[in-house]
């Protein structure tokens, strides 16, 4: 992924991450079919509030309790499971709306996964596959 990618990326993170503080839905749209899907491996504790089966933004949009260090924890740990290695992190910010967005890849393929802390004991998370 090029710099200029990357800061895209970001930009748009940033984004989606001020829209969900704001209690604003970053993403809409119905449910598609289980077969249509991408096979992402959410952590067990994970729960999707919105849905973009369209591509156009992030896939999934949701929530998770614990830490940010805990969520990054229980992604990894799903994700590696299913064949993903962790590509580059990249901190966006810090203080008490820090944010961080890692890039995996598997077999040629690669997921962007956005975390942030929205209150203490609860982060906010959206991925996306460019």
């Amino acid at each position: 992924m090029t710099v200029p990618a990357i800061a895209a990326v970001i930009a748009v993170c940033a984004a989606a991450s001020a829209g969900a503080d704001e209690g604003r839905p970053v993403v809409s749209a119905s449910k598609p079919p289980a077969a249509t899907r991408p096979a992402v491996p959410l952590p067990p504790l994970a729960v999707v509030l919105e849905e973009d089966p369209g591509g156009t933004t992030w896939r999934e949009t949701g929530e998770i309790s614990g830490s940010l260090e805990v969520a990054r924890k229980n992604f990894q740990r799903s994700l590696a499971q299913e064949g993903w290695a962790l590509r580059k992190a990249i901190p966006l910010s810090a203080g008490a709306g820090r944010s961080s967005l890692f890039i995996w890849q598997r077999k040629g393929r690669e997921l962007l996964v956005m975390l942030w802390q929205k209150e203490p004991g609860k982060c906010g998370f959206s991925w996306g596959i460019p």
